[in-house]
């Protein structure tokens, strides 16, 4: 499973990662699926956004812009 260590350094690459979370079901302890990364640029928000696909630890992420 991929945890917020490895999902903030995946993304460090592209740069500065203010913060990155993954969701986990509070009653099995297993992660839901999806998370957040949090970035203070907005180009570097482009620049992920841009790049595809995104493969840590053998998933491929599914990336997306959420207000």
């Amino acid at each position: 499973d991929i945890a917020a260590p490895q999902l903030k350094q995946y993304f460090s690459r592209f740069g500065n990662v203010a913060r990155a979370r993954v969701v986990f079901n509070n009653e099995t302890g297993f992660n839901r699926g999806y998370g957040f990364v949090i970035v203070e640029d907005e180009k570097l928000m482009d620049s992920i956004l841009k790049t595809d696909p995104h493969v840590l630890e053998g998933n491929v992420l599914k990336v997306q812009k959420v207000m």
